[in-house]
């Protein structure tokens, strides 16, 4: 099957616009079957002071065949939020999740996570903002949806709970009136691995790829290799599925520095900077 480009670059139309203003760094996650992308611009300075950011959703106009944009952008509260660092839509487009790993609303660089809804006209904030637990926790880091929108897993890879760096991700769900998290933080499982720099849901949110990109204890078998885990939530708590997938370099692969789940959960891809290459496993 052959890949079709849609439309003009729409990363070169919010380059130019970035230029304007000032240099963004885009981030991006898109729905392919209803073409719609919502980009990060995390460096954004227009509304809240410099690196506040915001968001950008797109839709793809087949009749003008042009990308247009629904409402207006969503905007970081705060200078320094990096509002708009990770992003992602939930299957039908009508909900983003942002991540703004500076924030510091709840304390020192603790990090949240906003969600929206597009109402058809409009993005309205769902509930509260999930606020990172301690200063420093860069909560936010990644953030990935279920497919209907409901459950968000959000990272803090700077969290120390397990030791200096460990990070962790926690996982929530929208009950009609709030966010509630499922389980405990799933922390990382050594000091140092910044755990939760990626992480990815099942589209049913009960399982959930979790990439740690540093140092790991040869302990656990892939010393400075980064490593990806995959946990599943058996109505308790969240349980490990398999072993730990090992990056093959020996010195900073990073693997494990973006995840994706497939649909039925069994198969997850992770990137590696180090060896510049994506591996795809299959649990069985």
């Amino acid at each position: 099957m052959e890949l079709e480009r849609i439309g003009i670059n729409l990363g070169m139309i919010l380059m130019v616009k970035a230029w304007e203003i000032n240099l963004e760094t885009q981030y991006h996650s898109l729905i392919t079957e209803l073409t719609i992308v919502s980009v990060g611009a995390y460096r954004n300075q227009v509304v809240n002071g410099l690196y506040s950011g915001h968001v950008h959703v797109y839709s793809w106009d087949e009749n003008e065949n042009v990308w247009t944009q629904l409402g207006k952008d969503i905007d970081g509260e705060f200078q320094g939020d990096y509002f708009g660092w990770s992003v992602c839509l939930s299957a039908n487009g009508k909900t983003v999740a942002v991540g703004a790993p500076q924030n510091n609303g709840g304390g020192s660089l603790k990090g949240h996570v906003r969600v929206h809804t597009w109402d058809g006209k409009n993005w309205t904030q769902v509930g509260n903002d999930i606020d990172g637990e301690y200063d420093g926790d860069s909560f936010g880091y990644s953030v990935s949806l279920s497919d209907d929108g409901m459950i968000v897993a959000a990272g803090a890879r700077r969290n120390d709970e397990n030791g200096v760096d460990s990070g962790h991700v926690r996982v929530y769900k929208w009950d009609g009136q709030s966010w509630n998290q499922i389980g405990n933080n799933i922390h990382g499982i050594d000091k140092m691995v910044w755990s939760g720099h990626s992480a990815s849901l099942l589209a049913d949110g009960s399982i959930v790829a979790i990439g740690a990109i540093a140092h790991l204890s040869s302990a656990f078998g892939c010393p400075d290799t980064g490593h990806v885990r995959m946990l599943e939530w058996n109505g308790i708590d969240w349980y490990q599925l398999g072993d730990v997938i090992c990056g093959e370099v020996a010195f900073m692969d990073q693997f494990g520095f973006s995840v994706s789940l497939s649909a039925g959960g069994l198969i997850v891809a992770a990137s590696s900077t180090g060896n510049a290459d994506v591996r795809v496993f299959s649990f069985s």
